[in-house]
């Protein structure tokens, strides 16, 4: 019936026939009339007849056309808006999480290096010049309120203790910043971390021990917040895209129990086996 396929293509003129919902939505809107046509002429109708009437019962192209375009455009805008959501939640989570892991990692590099430089310095010079001490203190200094430490300080091996609260800090021959200064500010809440110098390792009887203002290094502290920001961040992303990645398959008639449940396990690495196994039933059929 000429007149139909000239009617139907009339209403998807400009429509996207590459999409396979509009495709699928020409074909059934085709059968839909040629059937109505058909039904007609078994009652007597002659074919023109049948088809005029088909066609006034379906609605006025301007019509249909305007309420197609209307349904397609919601769903396009609808899934371009799950998917772009998902994606802006996912950089912002990146966003938030990836310079504070840089920022950890710079203060780990200043802690070790902070360390290391102290101890080159007690091991070049064991007797604790003022000389020495005054590099000690150039060193920890430049870091210190960074590294979030208590205190810093350089003891007789048989005199130190690193456990909690006490350490004889009267018999340290070095202490960052002064044995007044740091009772005073002594926290509540903290550790302390030592290293020892044995005398077959370095030719010295010295102990460095340094205590942070916590119960962890600063290297390991995360800012709860950035953690909280991140996980909500991904955890919407993937919502979304398992939501977005769903309707696409629905839209396929590919959606099953079990593609709903790899999109929300395995999420984009899902929707790519997803696309793939589509792609090779095509080339089949």
């Amino acid at each position: 019936m000429e007149r139909i396929d000239e009617y139907i293509d009339s209403i998807f003129n400009n429509a996207d026939m590459r999409d396979k919902m509009t495709s699928e939505l020409k074909n059934e809107m085709k059968k839909h009339l040629i059937d109505s046509a058909e039904e007609l002429k078994a009652n007597g109708i002659s074919e023109d007849e049948s088809i005029n009437i088909s066609i006034e019962r379906f609605g006025e192209i301007n019509e249909i056309r305007e309420s197609f375009f209307q349904v397609i455009g919601i769903n396009r805008k609808l899934l371009r808006r799950i998917l772009l959501g998902a994606i802006a939640f996912l950089i912002v989570g990146l966003l938030v999480f990836a310079p504070s892991k840089i920022y950890q990692a710079n203060i780990n590099n200043r802690y070790d290096s902070m360390i290391n430089n102290v101890y080159a310095l007690i091991i070049k010079d064991p007797s604790l010049s003022e000389t020495t001490k005054a590099n000690i203190t150039a060193i920890v200094k430049k870091d210190f309120k960074t590294l979030g430490l208590h205190y810093i300080a350089v003891f007789p091996k048989e005199k130190q203790y690193f456990v909690h609260g006490n350490t004889l800090l009267k018999d340290a021959y070095y202490i960052y910043p002064d044995y007044n200064v740091t009772i005073k500010n002594a926290p509540q809440n903290s550790h302390s971390l030592a290293g020892i110098f044995s005398e077959s390792d370095t030719g010295t009887n010295l102990a460095l021990e340094w205590q942070f203002n916590g119960y962890d290094f600063p290297g390991n502290r995360l800012p709860y917040i950035i953690y909280y920001i991140f996980i909500t961040c991904l955890a919407v992303y993937w919502s979304l895209f398992a939501v977005w990645a769903m309707l696409k398959a629905n839209y396929d008639k590919r959606s099953t129990i079990t593609w709903i449940a790899v999109f929300w396990l395995f999420n984009i690495i899902g929707y790519l086996i997803f696309i793939a196994l589509k792609k090779r039933e095509n080339i089949r059929t």
